[in-house]
């Protein structure tokens, strides 16, 4: 059940899943690109 609900968040919010894993490498103010979030919803 807890994977079917991270699916589903992973697919309506994919910024969520970059900023867990990759986003708080990184300092300042820093987005995924649009590639990215494309990859991502395939």
């Amino acid at each position: 059940m807890i994977s079917i609900a991270l699916g589903l968040l992973s697919f309506q919010k994919p910024s969520i899943g970059w900023y867990i894993n990759e986003g708080w490498k990184v300092k300042g103010d820093s987005e995924p690109s649009e590639t990215y979030l494309s990859v991502i919803r395939f």
